[in-house]
């Protein structure tokens, strides 16, 4: 299953991204909402 984390703080997506590849998630991540939506033109991801 991929999981997308969009946080600014990189301390808590750190920990998230640990977390979850622990646990056998794929984790996709970017920092801020802004940035991730200008990604979707660029590469949309296959589940989208």
């Amino acid at each position: 299953m991929l999981v997308l984390i969009v946080d600014d703080r990189e301390d808590n997506s750190y920990l998230l991204r640990a977390l979850l590849q622990g646990h056998g998630y794929v984790v996709d991540e970017a920092p801020t909402a802004s940035v991730r939506w200008s990604w979707r033109v660029c590469m949309p991801p296959t589940w989208w």
